[in-house]
């Protein structure tokens, strides 16, 4: 069954552009195990890696890792990247309609390669080489104008396509027993008593 026509004065449904954006803070029992896994199920879910890096900061194991994941695949590889986690201690997601945006992009990209078409015409028919000249300055402008355009929708149509995933992972402190050997104030306490002791 053919699709139905838009009535006049409708018009036609903008084509639904998403781009979808994860931010996650993960308390880890292992930072580098942790970013491993990480990594695995980013290729399982076809996507791409971008920066990443694991340091130590004030003596805590660090990581932090962006991800990109093919925007079909963006809800079910959120939950495969939170199940590493002993803990989600920070999650934002946004999601940004640029659908408007590329369609203006598109029409204006339509207007310029209508102007390129005219030009090139125009340069078929420049008798004098001052008529030529001024229409090849207004063609090369025209085309970067194109080159811009199609830059921009290229871009758009990348995000679109692909979602980042941002995610910091932290590593669970263990409880360390404190002894006066790491005390050297309750040391010296303690030493200055046993001298006084001695010399009572």
């Amino acid at each position: 069954m053919p699709s139905p026509m838009p009535v006049d004065g409708e018009a036609p449904a903008l084509p639904s552009m998403i781009i979808k954006n994860a931010d996650l803070t993960l308390l880890v029992d292992d930072v580098d195990a942790s970013a491993k896994r990480i990594d695995q199920i980013r290729a399982e879910f076809g996507g791409q890696i971008g920066n990443s890096s694991v340091s130590d900061y004030y003596s805590r194991r660090q990581g932090d890792i962006t991800l990109w994941i093919p925007s079909a695949q963006f809800d079910g590889a959120l939950e495969r990247i939170k199940s590493v986690a002993l803990r989600v201690t920070n999650e934002r997601i946004s999601a940004s309609d640029v659908s408007a945006q590329f369609v203006d992009l598109d029409a204006r990209l339509k207007v310029q390669k209508a102007m390129e078409a005219q030009y090139v015409e125009l340069l078929k028919r420049a008798g004098k080489i001052s008529d030529v000249l001024e229409v090849m300055q207004m063609l090369a402008q025209t085309r970067q104008t194109i080159e811009q355009l199609q830059g921009q929708m290229n871009y758009l149509s990348r995000q679109v396509a692909l979602s980042s995933v941002h995610i910091i992972l932290t590593q669970e402190v263990t409880a360390v027993v404190t002894t006066d050997e790491w005390r050297p104030l309750a040391v010296f306490k303690n030493a200055s008593r046993e001298t006084l002791r001695d010399l009572a």
